[in-house]
């Protein structure tokens, strides 16, 4: 019996890597990000950085930017692609500490400016550290410019943000959505209520 030869590429990893996934939360898929994400935090350390190997669309890691500098590594080459063109590295003054703090974060450019959300709202410790000093860094595929910080909390903006997001990304938003809690089927006032408990910042170049 021959085998089905399925390309090792974008098709192979949005059609048949998750065709049979549920996203949903409490689902099989949500309870598994969550359990190993309660391992790492159990057993490893209290912070530092985390390498993913076959990180896929990086949901994983996404639950544990908010205490750990994450990476990710995947055979899978269209993936890899996709992070550098999603992700930035963002570098706060921690409120406390007065340290360089980095952060891994997905982003989109909009009007010139670099926006992106906090899953946590106004609770991850990076949104906290601008709050207090505006002045950061991003980094983006492998270059450096300074930035002042814009924080944002009103969920109609932020629910702007996510349709401008479903729009560019809408398999890859929809399911990291579904994880957050959002049905599959939503209307515009539960976006926003979704919305009011996240938070979004905006980088301009300086």
């Amino acid at each position: 019996m021959s085998k089905t030869h399925h390309p090792f590429d974008e098709s192979y990893f949005e059609r048949d890597a998750y065709a049979e996934v549920s996203f949903d939360r409490f689902s099989q898929y949500w309870w598994s990000n969550r359990f190993y994400a309660q391992l790492i935090r159990r057993y490893g350390p209290r912070q530092g950085k985390v390498l993913e190997v076959g990180c896929g669309l990086g949901h994983l890691l996404e639950r544990l930017t908010t205490q750990y500098q994450v990476f990710g590594t995947d055979i899978n080459a269209w993936v890899l692609r996709k992070a550098s063109q999603l992700v930035l590295v963002l570098t706060t003054t921690g409120r406390k500490s007065g340290h360089s703090h980095k952060t891994p974060l997905q982003y989109e450019l909009l009007d010139g400016a670099y926006y992106v959300g906090s899953a946590r709202g106004t609770q991850a410790d990076w949104f906290k550290n601008i709050m207090v000093d505006p002045k950061v860094t991003v980094e983006i595929a492998g270059r450096e410019f300074s930035a002042q910080a814009e924080t944002i909390t009103d969920p109609v903006r932020i629910a702007d943000f996510f349709e401008i997001r479903l729009e560019r990304h809408p398999k890859m938003i929809k399911a990291m959505m579904r994880i957050e809690g959002l049905p599959a089927e939503y209307s515009r006032k539960e976006l926003e209520e979704f919305a009011s408990h996240k938070a979004l910042v905006a980088l301009h170049r300086i």
